[in-house]
């Protein structure tokens, strides 16, 4: 719901920092900055009770790089407003992290869940989408009565992931409200697959 936006639901545990290699930044940078655009990544006083929105990753070698915890406000992000995500504990709900001082996504197991059921994804990208979210769009689906962040939603993802495949695909996240997630094997084809979904209800 949308009163429970960006909150965390899981023990977050740091670990010593490296150097965020500077592509990664720089893609998250410009992926955020263009969703933006469609008002589906960032933060708004009139949504979500005001609180940041959206969130955005890529996997490492080890892990996966994502977008920190409400920082929708910011117009550009630097190396402090992203977390690296070396292991998640979906039993215990622990999230072992490094990098920036803003906290790992509040998202962070679901997107977990997309990387461990497809080892060819490399992007990530969970938008706040209300034209997408109400479509009737041909899309995988969580139920509705599973809340956002929690070990429950990054099973059905990874069981949506599982049957969408490694080309990539987007999911409807039904417990959380405007919750669209696209991934695919590049940044590119998590944007595409956006992108597509919104030129197909733009032309019905």
């Amino acid at each position: 719901m949308a009163e429970q936006e960006g909150v965390i639901r899981f023990e977050i545990r740091r670990v010593p920092p490296r150097t965020l290699p500077a592509d990664i930044l720089r893609t998250l940078d410009e992926a955020r900055t263009h969703l933006g655009g469609f008002g589906w990544v960032g933060q708004d006083p009139d949504r979500y009770h005001g609180l940041g929105f959206g969130n955005l990753s890529l996997r490492l070698p080890e892990g996966f790089a994502i977008t920190g915890s409400q920082t929708g406000h910011l117009p550009h992000l630097t190396a402090r407003d992203v977390a690296v995500v070396e292991r998640i504990d979906l039993v215990w709900g622990v999230v072992t992290c490094w990098a920036g001082t803003a906290p790992p996504s509040s998202e962070s197991m679901t997107h977990a869940a997309i990387y461990g059921a497809l080892a060819g994804v490399r992007a990530v990208w969970h938008v706040h989408a209300p034209g997408l979210w109400r479509a009737p769009l041909d899309c995988e689906e969580t139920a509705a009565d599973i809340p956002y962040g929690t070990r429950a939603m990054a099973e059905a993802l990874a069981a949506c992931a599982s049957r969408i495949g490694p080309r990539g695909g987007l999911v409807r996240m039904a417990g959380h409200e405007d919750g669209m997630l696209a991934f695919g094997p590049t940044p590119g084809d998590a944007t595409r697959i956006l992108l597509e979904a919104l030129a197909a209800i733009e032309e019905n």
